[in-house]
């Protein structure tokens, strides 16, 4: 049977499986996705090429005309000015009262905020032995489908990934707090992570490692460039150098993730002479663009991410710190060009971070920065509906309040139910808490960074997935959500039905392309996470209650 007819055959599957898997698990992971919607409103052409698309956001704040008070003469009101009267029952109006000069009054001027839209480029290769395999009775079932929810799950974890990822950091996933090599083929790499979040980690996903610094001299001769540095490279220079490195692990209950290479980059032993060490940051693979460095002898066995040290190659779907900006741009650097928008120039939008001094997070504090919240923003008809933050942060607030009495008016002791854990599906879940009759959302994130606690709108469908409009031979998948836009590209390269192209060996004699056994799937999501609201709460620096590391667990 030709690969062609044997995708078509499995081409139900491929889609019902990939569909399925996206629908539980993007709102299982983590609840903020459950409350976005997806929308081609505001999207339109970037340029009259139309390379590309990016949402424009008009805003106009301020007061117009102009309002004075008017003279204090009598009944001016009603009667007008009575500054004559002719006996006890008459009297003359006059027009002593005047109006405003009317181009004394301000005008609204407008200004827009430009976001370019982003996306994720994917592929996934079967052979014809893979498929031919399925297609006996024995194994029907056993090899596809695993296999493609396995790619529904990279497509979760990574989209999860990046509602948290910070552009100030590089988009990085997590820091390098202790790590131990070992190994000879494969080679692994045993890290505990410096921000406890650990469920950014899945087994077989790709990383990139990078040099703590970011800063180094690759440069030859004079001058000094800064640059990414890539630890994970073995030999060599560039993109070639580079070394895929998969998780291999993730354990939990310990914090640690298990790293594991066929070539050896991760101790002082490996070819590249560059040992991977605290403070390293690991990013996603394919996130950033690689480049080769200079002819720097003490660099020159290691790529390097870029030429300088400017991070405008790294660039990912927008998250929410993208958007909590206390100083600069919103986007930062991600926004388009001659349409940004300073949160200096336009405080309404500035978000509140708030330093805890390494405490424990207490309701009387909580309460505090709630209230400062809403009694600067709430005159724009901002506020905040959820708190998201780390099981660490929401035990050791708990844990101020275990023990405690609190009795009512009645006399009854008042009832904790509703600040504990409760249960829940999705944006279910989590529990309930009021505080100057506003009632928040409390949500657990395994996503979010350690000692930190977001405070987010989600509710009114503020946060909104900006998707473009759809082209001829897209691969749809009936009946997926809008958390996961994904569209399978092949048809739409060919100009046929297919969502297959084969794959092939260009390096056979006679530089002649020969056809394998392997067929690709290659697939796009292209999409901009942007709210209605941009401003919002950040508290880190918060004590954790936790048992979580490897030293807390008896062996």
């Amino acid at each position: 049977m030709a690969t062609a007819n044997l995708f078509s055959t499995h081409a139900d599957r491929i889609e019902e499986v990939i569909n399925k898997n996206i629908d539980v698990m993007l709102p299982g992971v983590d609840p903020v996705w459950e409350n976005m919607v997806t929308t081609s409103q505001g999207v339109g052409p970037a340029d009259a090429l139309g390379k590309d698309y990016k949402i424009l956001r008009v805003f106009q704040t301020g007061m117009t005309g102009i309002l004075e008070s008017g003279k204090p003469v009598d009944d001016f009101g009603l009667f007008g000015d009575d500054a004559t009267t002719i006996g006890s029952r008459l009297h003359r109006q006059t027009l002593s009262q005047t109006f405003p000069d009317p181009v004394n009054g301000p005008n609204q001027l407008p200004y827009r905020l430009g976001v370019p839209m982003r996306s994720m480029v994917s592929n996934i290769m079967f052979t014809l032995g893979e498929l031919q395999a399925e297609a006996t009775p024995s194994f029907i079932g056993q090899i596809i489908a695993p296999k493609l929810e396995g790619f529904a799950r990279n497509i979760s974890q990574t989209l999860c990934n990046t509602w948290y990822q910070n552009q100030n950091e590089n988009y990085r996933l997590a820091g390098v707090a202790s790590v131990t090599a070992s190994g000879s083929g494969p080679y692994k790499a045993v890290v505990t992570l410096d921000n406890n979040a650990v469920d950014r980690f899945y087994v077989g996903q790709r990383v990139l490692i990078i040099e703590g610094t970011a800063t180094a001299d690759i440069a030859s001769g004079s001058g000094a460039n800064d640059a990414f540095i890539v630890r994970t490279a073995a030999g060599g220079t560039g993109a070639s150098a580079v070394v895929d490195v998969f998780v291999e692990s993730v354990d939990e209950l310990t914090g640690q993730v298990t790293f594991i290479s066929e070539s050896d980059v991760f101790s002082s032993s490996n070819s590249s002479g560059v040992a991977v060490s605290v403070a390293d940051q690991i990013l996603m693979a394919g996130s950033a663009t690689i480049s080769t460095p200079g002819s720097d002898g003490n660099f020159n066995q290691r790529a390097c991410v870029s030429t300088t040290a400017s991070t405008s190659n790294l660039t990912g779907i927008a998250g929410v710190n993208h958007w909590l900006k206390v100083t600069g741009n919103l986007m930062g650097d991600d926004a388009v060009s001659g349409e940004e928008v300073s949160v200096t120039e336009h405080p309404e939008h500035r978000s509140f971070k708030y330093s805890n001094s390494s405490a424990l997070l207490t309701e009387h504090t909580l309460r505090q920065l709630l209230r400062r919240y809403h009694a600067a923003k709430s005159k724009y008809g901002y506020y905040i509906d959820t708190l998201v933050a780390s099981d660490g942060v929401w035990l050791g607030y708990e844990s101020t309040k275990i023990g405690r009495e609190m009795i009512d008016r009645t006399g009854r002791l008042s009832s904790l139910s509703t600040q504990g854990s409760e249960g829940g599906e999705g944006y279910d879940s989590g529990f309930s808490f009021t505080c100057d009759g506003k009632t928040y959302k409390g949500h657990t994130s395994t996503y979010v960074e350690g000692n930190t606690m977001y405070g987010l709108r989600l509710g009114g469908q503020n946060w909104k997935k900006y998707v473009p409009p759809e082209y001829s031979g897209l691969s749809n998948m009936d009946g997926a959500p809008g958390y996961a836009p994904f569209k399978f590209v092949a048809g739409a390269l060919t100009g046929t039905s297919t969502s297959q192209l084969p794959i092939y060996d260009s390096s056979a004699s006679g530089n002649r392309n020969r056809v394998t056994e392997g067929s690709q799937m290659p697939g796009m999501l292209r999409m901009q996470v942007v709210p209605e609201q941009f401003s919002m709460m950040k508290i880190t620096d918060i004590a954790e209650d936790r048992i979580y590391m490897a030293t807390d667990i008896a062996n």
